[in-house]
């Protein structure tokens, strides 16, 4: 079984974000109308441990209450004047598994275990931000991540895309096909003690986003 984070989105010059809201809670929908991220209560290590992390703003995301156990994700956003950081403590029959190459098909990474978060780079876009894959927007004032174990090499990746069409990278300059490079952020993964699960944790410096730092 592979699992898919859903869509997330995240403005960058507020901090908040949204998710679907509707009336079915029960089956994981609607269950947040938003997403904060908090600023960074002192010195994080990226080492795939979430034990100097505010949790207080991890949001829980799952498909159906009866499976949350095997099948779910409890995601947290920090920030402090240099960084983004993302994490997430997933539950996964079959953990941290996606086989798509960052150096073949990136543009596949979300066909498997990834997080996915579509991001506002703007903050004269506003709030709410009413954005899909269908407007075909390649504006660079939008971007995609996706964030994803390789299991062949057992590395963290990172790519950035614009907008969400996945078809132009965010930083071209850094990469033709979206693939963020390693000293341009930190990354860390560790399976759970039980093997059913995974721990995730991402630094992601605001140079590397092509944007200033965030002040809250």
């Amino acid at each position: 079984m592979s699992l898919r984070l859903g869509l997330l989105s995240l403005s960058l010059s507020v901090l908040t974000g949204i998710v679907p809201h509707g009336t079915l809670a029960d089956t994981g929908l609607g269950r947040h109308k938003k997403a904060y991220a908090v600023p960074v209560p002192g010195k994080v290590v990226i080492d795939g441990k979430l034990d100097d992390w505010d949790l207080s703003g991890q949001i829980f995301m799952y498909v159906v209450s009866e499976t949350s156990e095997m099948v779910s994700a409890r995601c947290a956003m920090m920030y402090d004047a240099d960084a983004l950081y993302i994490s997430g403590v997933v539950r996964d029959p079959s953990p941290m598994m996606n086989r798509h190459d960052p150096n073949v098909d990136p543009d596949r990474a979300w066909d498997a275990d990834v997080c996915q978060i579509f991001l506002s780079l703007d903050p004269a876009l506003g709030y709410p931000i009413n954005k899909s894959s269908f407007n075909k927007d390649e504006s660079d004032k939008m971007c995609t991540l996706m964030l994803w174990y390789y299991t062949d090499r057992k590395e963290p990746n990172l790519v950035a895309m614009r907008a969400m069409t996945f078809s132009k990278p965010l930083r071209p300059d850094l990469s033709a096909n979206g693939v963020i490079p390693r000293d341009k952020f930190q990354a860390a993964y560790a399976k759970a003690d039980d093997g059913r699960g995974y721990t995730f944790e991402y630094r992601i410096p605001w140079a590397t986003f092509g944007v200033k730092p965030v002040k809250a």
